[in-house]
């Protein structure tokens, strides 16, 4: 691709002051003889304040044609710069893999507090699909901030369950998450919930980073969705795919475990 051609200040300069004399020399000879005796000057005058400022015009957008390219090189290093800071600050909340915690590490999970078996100890790796003592409905999901920055988790977690349309409300052990730790959102409604051993089950977290930032349009606001199955006996995360506040597409997408 050709590049467009550019000029240097030197140039301009020489063609203002060109310019300016063909003004100048034009305007005399136009008020010398296309006058009548008397008003030569006048009508030199008038001629070349006409042609002045045309000149003037054309200057000033030969000026803003020139550094054309100057602003969108502006705008361009403004939007990498802004790409990179992104970078530097974005969490991404990912599923935890099994065998990659602290031997030992566990999460109290408070799924129905002041209820017989309500809360329980979970290993901090696990995704528990159960039922409490009482036949109510639990399931829990950990999540590891795997990205550069803080993780402000924005809204309670939502569960796409087969048994109903709308989603179920849940809650974290904590809304913010430094780089390298996670979380668990949990969820137990209080009923009793017939799960298939084939259902699939999508756990959703929105947040964003530090900035705290929460408006949709700064595109801040993520969401991370883990899709949920059983594989060999055990409920586990298959799928994560992340996606911003507002759009229906994810931009990125985990390959699916088998």
């Amino acid at each position: 691709m050709t590049r467009p051609e550019t000029y240097s200040d030197r140039d301009v300069l020489i063609g203002v002051v060109v310019a300016g004399v063909f003004v100048f020399v034009i305007s005399g000879l136009v008020g010398h003889f296309g006058a009548p005796s008397g008003s030569r000057w006048e009508l030199t005058s008038i001629l070349g304040t006409a042609l002045g400022t045309t000149l003037l015009a054309g200057a000033t957008g030969f000026l803003a044609y020139s550094t054309r390219s100057d602003v969108r090189a502006t705008v361009r290093l403004a939007n990498i710069s802004q790409a990179a800071l992104d970078a530097q600050v974005q969490p991404v909340l990912v599923d935890v893999v099994l065998g990659s915690g602290p031997v030992g590490a566990t999460d109290f999970v408070a799924y129905e507090p002041g209820v017989a078996d309500g809360s329980r100890v979970i290993a901090h790796e696990v995704v528990e699909v159960s039922a409490l003592g009482s036949g109510h409905f639990v399931c829990s999901v950990p999540l590891r901030n795997a990205g550069a920055g803080l993780a402000v988790i924005t809204e309670e977690p939502r569960l796409d369950h087969p048994s109903r349309d709308v989603d179920y409300i849940g809650r974290l052990t904590t809304q913010i998450v430094p780089r390298g730790e996670q979380t668990r959102a949990y969820f137990g409604p209080g009923v009793p919930l017939e799960t298939p051993e084939d259902a699939t089950l999508i756990v959703r977290v929105p947040y964003t980073d530090a900035s705290g930032s929460t408006d949709a349009s700064s595109s801040r606001v993520v969401w991370t969705e883990g899709k949920i199955a059983k594989r060999d006996n055990v409920w586990k995360v298959i799928q994560v795919a992340i996606r911003r506040d507002g759009e229906d597409e994810p931009f990125v997408i985990s390959a699916a475990a088998v």
